[in-house]
């Protein structure tokens, strides 16, 4: 994705005619996390009775960002942090613009 299809999505989130950001999409992105979380774990735990090394690495690899920071334990809260984050500075990039 270009950065200029990403600033696009990101403005989708603004609406022009009543001039206000939807918190509903903002939200979407530590949502997303937690999904995308979630199906990790699920995967894990299916392959829990002969779990390998190799399963461990991709769990870990799935819980990405938060296993740059945390061990795969504490992975979720932090991801959670990191989408909370980016909705914030989207929303204030958006916020922004908006007076401009």
């Amino acid at each position: 994705m270009t950065q200029n299809a990403f600033t696009v999505k990101c403005l989708r989130l603004y609406d022009v005619k009543r001039k206000h950001i939807s918190f509903g999409k903002l939200l979407l992105i530590p949502l997303a996390f937690l999904v995308k979380d979630i199906i990790a774990t699920m995967a894990i735990l299916s392959t829990e009775p002969g779990i390998t090394e190799r399963a461990v690495f991709y769990y870990a690899l799935a819980l990405l960002p938060g296993t740059l920071v945390v061990r795969t334990g504490s992975a979720i809260p932090v991801n959670l942090v990191f989408g909370v984050t980016i909705s914030i500075i989207i929303y204030a990039v958006l916020k922004l613009r908006a007076r401009r």
